[in-house]
């Protein structure tokens, strides 16, 4: 209870437990404590299974993964990205 009173969120990963369970505990121990406006928020499908070939692979290299970050996730274009490399940013 205190925890809620100083407006601290609580967050676990309950990453191959049975999340009904989990919910009808927590819930189950909040009316035991007569805690009231509390919210329990929770994911499910989150199964990685199909995403396996993907992600089992050994480690990069150091920079393996350069040219990919800065063009999908960041925006750079190819001059942006050969201007980095003439300049041995990476």
């Amino acid at each position: 209870m205190e925890a809620r009173d100083k407006g601290i969120k609580l967050i676990t990963n309950a990453g191959g437990m049975n999340i009904d369970g989990c919910l009808s505990a927590i819930r189950d121990w909040a009316e035991a404590e007569n805690l009231k406006g509390y919210k329990i928020g929770y994911v499910t499908g989150d199964d990685i299974k199909d995403m396996m070939p993907r992600i089992n692979r050994p480690a990069p290299t150091l920079g393996q993964d350069n040219e990919e970050i800065l063009r999908d996730l960041l925006g750079f274009d190819s001059e942006k990205i050969d201007s980095l490399k003439e300049k041995a940013v990476i």
